[in-house]
């Protein structure tokens, strides 16, 4: 669905060079480490959830250790290419 969307504004999925989060609750990143294979563009995260994204959402406070969220594929682990930090 991600794919059929950016193709749908007229760019190709190979354009993406750079995959940008401010937070890696399992919602916003679920997709991430499957895009980030197919393209190759640059994993970039705030600095504070830099770990939650390693660790495939296993640390995120929202999943409470709840494990079956994790298996469905929201969290595959994905390295940060670069923390970001703002403020």
């Amino acid at each position: 669905m991600i794919r059929a969307n950016i193709e749908a504004l007229g760019f190709k999925f190979s354009d993406l060079k750079i995959l940008l989060t401010t937070q890696a609750h399992y919602d916003h990143v679920g997709a991430m480490a499957a895009i980030k294979k197919l393209t190759g563009a640059k994993m970039m995260i705030h600095e504070g959830d830099a770990h939650v994204l390693a660790d495939g959402g296993k640390s995120d406070f929202a999943l409470k250790g709840k494990e079956k969220l994790i298996r469905t594929g929201h969290g595959r682990p994905v390295a940060a290419r670069r923390a970001i930090r703002y403020g």
